[in-house]
């Protein structure tokens, strides 16, 4: 993405580079550009993939449910992150 570095780029510009980008992703052809650049409001949020968001979360609630007193004290949730991308531990 150095390829507009210091420089001004238009919407119709970067909606080139994306696609560019992503030609090998189907779903950058589906991608609505018009409602998200032109029409007013939010446009609806995407579906997004949360497998790996998930996992995080709930171990992130088992922690905190030892914080909050609801797991016998001191007995830490027991959750196997050992196939966990260095990215998803930190």
């Amino acid at each position: 993405f150095d390829k507009f570095k210091f420089s001004t780029v238009t919407s119709q510009k970067f909606v080139e580079l994306v696609e560019s980008y992503f030609k090998d992703v189907p779903a950058i052809k589906e991608f609505d550009w018009e409602t998200w650049l032109h029409k007013p409001g939010m446009p609806e949020t995407p579906t997004f993939d949360r497998t790996l968001s998930e996992e995080c979360e709930h171990l992130a609630d088992a922690w905190v449910s030892v914080d909050d007193g609801e797991a016998a004290k001191g007995v830490l949730p027991k959750h196997d992150i050992s196939g966990w991308s260095t990215g998803r531990k930190t």
